[in-house]
């Protein structure tokens, strides 16, 4: 029995959910994924309270009910998108790329062929998974991407190979910032998702009109090295299919010392995540403490 404990349970479980969906295959996912909104929503309704106070305080010109509308639309969109990264590994490289469309990958990856380096700011929106997973195999380069190692080991590990059996290479989250700033320096380029919440010390930013801690060691890193950085945020369309673009966040002609360019790079980067939460606010994360603090 000692063998038994809460993180291989939930493991199992994953392993149990892989089963179960594999039938489905990854166009009729929305099926199941269906299904256990309608258990997780009523049944189990886990985080369902940090849902709702999230949404309550980014949107309080909405009434009670369309707030409960799209939290209901939100359990949907996780549990499509967890459904979806379950059946990954089962995908062939170009089915993956058949999933996520990058409208202009031009100057990015100019960027990147030049050996100018990039950083590329996702969030927790959409499949930001898949859409990494796309990006590397549509350039045919190793994509460095940060991944916070997740409070149960044995997901941590399944992740990471699932992130690098396509060709990424996974840099954990809290790993040295020398080696961070090696991998800027020699021009690889990296993706983070941006917009986890910060240390209560740390830098705040406007978000929905509340100042929001925010990780910000990336961006300053980039400022650093003269690294390009841009904004990638995807969105998943009715068919299934992921949109979206990579918008540069200019810094080089800024008259402003560091420690301020920083600032203004940070807030230009939610605004851009707001923009997108406020068009499709049930395929943000809510399910997190943004405003803990």
């Amino acid at each position: 029995m000692k063998f038994i404990n809460k993180d291989r349970i939930e493991f199992l479980f994953l392993g149990l959910l892989t089963f179960i969906i594999k039938p489905f295959g990854i166009r009729f996912i929305s099926i199941p994924a269906k299904g256990l909104t309608f258990i997780f929503y009523y049944l189990f309704p886990v985080r369902k309270a940090v849902i709702l106070e999230n949404l309550r305080i980014a949107f309080p010109e909405k009434d009670d009910r369309e707030i409960k509308k799209i939290c209901y639309s939100n359990y949907y969109s996780f549990l499509y998108t967890l459904l979806e990264i379950l059946s990954i590994d089962r995908l062939s490289p170009q089915k993956i790329l058949s999933r996520v469309q990058f409208s202009n990958k031009d100057e990015i990856e100019k960027k990147i062929r030049n050996n100018e380096g990039a950083v590329m700011l996702t969030a927790h929106f959409g499949n930001w998974e898949l859409v990494a997973i796309a990006f590397g195999i549509l350039l045919n380069i190793e994509l460095n991407v940060i991944a916070k190692p997740q409070r149960n080991p044995y997901v941590t590990k399944w992740l990471n190979d699932l992130r690098e059996s396509f060709g990424n290479k996974v840099v954990p989250l809290g790993i040295s910032i020398r080696q961070i700033y090696q991998i800027l320096k020699e021009r690889k380029p990296l993706g983070v998702v941006g917009d986890q919440r910060g240390p209560k010390e740390g830098l705040r930013v406007k978000f929905f009109d509340r100042d929001t801690a925010v990780f910000q060691g990336s961006v300053e890193l980039a400022a650093k090295t003269n690294t390009p950085i841009f904004a990638a945020i995807f969105v998943r369309g009715k068919d299934g299919v992921y949109r979206g673009e990579f918008i540069p966040l200019e810094y080089h002609d800024l008259q402003v010392d560091f420690e301020e360019k920083v600032k203004i790079l940070m807030q230009n980067y939610m605004n851009i995540l707001e923009r997108y939460v406020r068009l499709h606010p049930e395929q943000w994360f809510w399910m997190h403490k943004i405003w803990k603090y």
